[in-house]
């Protein structure tokens, strides 16, 4: 509950870029300062894949990132570049800037 009340609250910095052909989009999600984070997908989450870890901390699914729904959320400075798959078949890429 307590992740889905933040996302409904939580601002992202999304960034979109369509390309028709091969159903691929960019999202850019950051977590400062040790902060969860949530990025709006909008549509139901199949899978989310860390494909590259920037952080010096690890990076766990369920603890340091994962998803719900229609967003998938990072934690504790976890940093990285991941693979959203949807039940639809599009694939979002997520890269988490390394400010």
């Amino acid at each position: 509950m307590r992740k889905l009340f933040f996302a409904l609250i939580s601002i992202a910095s999304i960034s979109w870029s369509n390309n028709a052909l091969a159903e691929s989009y960019s999202i850019t999600c950051e977590s400062n300062a040790n902060q969860w984070r949530s990025c709006w997908v909008g549509e139901p989450i199949k899978e989310v894949i860390l494909q590259l870890e920037y952080s010096p901390y690890a990076c766990s699914e369920g603890f340091s990132y994962g998803f719900e729904e229609l967003f998938m959320w990072v934690d504790r400075s976890c940093r990285g570049w991941f693979q959203v798959i949807t039940e639809s078949g599009k694939t979002f890429n997520v890269n988490n800037s390394l400010e």
